[in-house]
């Protein structure tokens, strides 16, 4: 498993940012899949990078389950993501290579057309002083679907029903373009920040 990424924070009330991009397409079949997480001191104050858009996670195509004994236990700490793979973002597949809108990435997923509807990935980075954490603002962009979760507690969810979703679920349904931005602002009491090492899990759908 790759190494969590450390980040020590230089000064107090600083404003952290998770930014996610997840774009499946339906008519014209294709997934892209791009997460990254940086720290502000304020609003205005840019204060470092945690992991970048082009980061590498560790991920599981969803063919069954992450974890079958308990389908929520893959999104918290403590985890076992040894036998998973682990490759760089964005993952994506694109079914039409030679259109003009064609999408590439950094890790190609050409069995997911077809053979499976999801996609599990984890991130673990590290968080010396919790408390110096003001605010997280999650920023997203996807198509079709996807939910977030820090440290095994759900922080996003855009176009999925409600509830557990199970492996083989999809979105609720497929998005005209462009699809627009989605804002999320979690303050300090929904953070659930431990000191040490945290962890951020996506699972990303298509329709």
């Amino acid at each position: 498993e790759e190494k969590a990424p450390k980040y020590a924070p230089q000064k107090r009330w600083q404003r952290a940012c998770i930014s996610v991009a997840i774009s499946p397409y339906k008519e014209m079949p294709r997934s892209s899949v791009l997460i990254w997480l940086f720290l502000w001191r304020s609003a205005a104050v840019f204060a470092g990078v945690i992991f970048p858009a082009d980061t590498f996670w560790n991920y599981l195509p969803g063919r069954s389950e992450a974890s079958p004994d308990d389908p929520s236990a893959w999104r918290g700490l403590g985890f076992d993501t040894s036998s998973w793979a682990i490759s760089q973002a964005p993952f994506f597949y694109e079914n039409q290579p030679a259109s003009a809108t064609a999408y590439s990435g950094n890790t190609d997923l050409p069995d997911m057309f077809g053979g499976y509807t999801c996609l599990f990935l984890r991130k673990e980075f590290v968080i010396n002083n919790p408390s110096d954490i003001q605010e997280l603002d999650l920023q997203a962009m996807s198509d079709d679907g996807f939910i977030a979760w820090l440290n095994g507690t759900e922080v996003a969810r855009f176009n999925m029903p409600i509830g557990e979703i199970p492996y083989n679920g999809t979105a609720s349904g497929a998005l005209n373009e462009p699809v627009p931005q989605q804002n999320i602002t979690l303050d300090r009491s929904a953070l659930r920040l431990v000191p040490g090492t945290n962890v951020f899990a996506v699972q990303a759908f298509k329709a």
